[in-house]
């Protein structure tokens, strides 16, 4: 049953990234570089892999957060986020320098790799960045919980999380800036996937729901977001939870790209750009160029998740084990 469970989470994330990658060669392609694609079909895709991807990621701070010590949840985030990261950024840097006219400097290089970019006002090297200082203020946030055993007080802290965006909001009368817009209706993603943790794990069933139905009003009322999206995204994670062997998320190949998905989603974007550019060059079919590019990008997901991805979460977790041990 655990690894039926597994695998519905990996094809969750192979749906996700799936999402991620037709919105970003198709919609974002067209309004970044020239009209190519012309479609609008998949412009929600990107909201919904995201979505997906930050729910999923609340969900699992909390089943491996209260779990865990503080030394070995820390040396498990670091193995599992930084080595990946750090190749796809030179990688990223490298094709940008060779086929592009935008060239990062030593100064960006250096100050992406620690992931702390955005902190120092550093543009990120490739767009798709902005998610990741999300998911470490996620980790710090769970990390100082279990540092300070105060993980099990959580959803006190979640309310009062909603109710600092609602006073804001309203104070500010929905003018915020552009970063503190992204931090709060974001961050309310990893509160669906917390909550749906609470009500399917614990005895919080009631402030749980409470909580969604909280999220759901910020998103409709001062988002101005469409509330359908929301509703859909959370349906679809607690049916994964209860019925992992579904047709879709248990399917070998998406559970296969779910598996790959971080290093996928590391160096899609902006190598994938330059894939479609060069191969329009020689190609006019574009659904040929379209599938040629994630062709490419799953085959050199596959590579770095092989030689680095795992082989350096494995030593995280005996390096994590030999903490828990001592």
């Amino acid at each position: 049953m655990q690894g039926s469970r597994n695998n519905a989470l990996d094809g969750l994330r192979g749906v996700a990234i799936l999402f991620v990658l037709l919105y970003h060669y198709t919609v974002r392609f067209d309004e970044i570089y020239y009209p190519l694609y012309n479609i609008n079909i998949f412009k929600i895709g990107g909201e919904i892999g995201v979505g997906l991807f930050f729910i999923l990621s609340g969900y699992l701070m909390l089943l491996v957060g209260k779990k865990d010590k503080p030394k070995r949840f820390f040396i498990k985030r670091v193995f599992r986020l930084y080595p990946v990261y750090i190749i796809s950024v030179l990688m990223t840097s490298f094709i940008l320098y060779l086929y592009s006219s935008t060239h990062p400097s030593l100064n960006q290089i250096l100050f992406n790799l620690t992931m702390f970019h955005e902190f120092f006002g550093v543009a990120p090297i490739d767009g798709v960045y902005w998610t990741l200082t999300l998911e470490l203020l996620l980790y710090i946030f769970i990390f100082v919980l279990i540092l300070t055993k105060k993980i099990n007080y959580l959803t006190n802290l979640l309310f009062l999380w909603i109710l600092i965006q609602f006073s804001v909001l309203y104070c500010l009368n929905n003018n915020l800036p552009s970063m503190i817009f992204t931090l709060f209706y974001y961050s309310n993603y990893f509160l669906i996937g917390m909550s749906i943790y609470g009500f399917l794990k614990e005895n919080t069933k009631i402030s749980s729901s409470l909580i969604v139905l909280l999220i759901y009003t910020l998103n409709f009322f001062y988002f101005h977001k469409l509330l359908p999206l929301e509703v859909m995204l959370t349906f679809i994670f607690v049916y994964i939870i209860l019925k992992p062997n579904n047709i879709l998320f248990s399917n070998k190949f998406i559970v296969f790209i779910g598996t790959i998905s971080y290093p996928m989603y590391l160096i899609h974007q902006y190598i994938g750009y330059v894939l479609i550019d060069k191969l329009h060059m020689f190609i006019d079919n574009k659904l040929v160029i379209l599938l040629l590019t994630i062709l490419v990008i799953i085959f050199f997901s596959f590579l770095i998740s092989k030689y680095i991805e795992k082989p350096l979460i494995k030593i995280g977790h005996k390096k994590a084990q030999g903490f828990c041990n001592e």
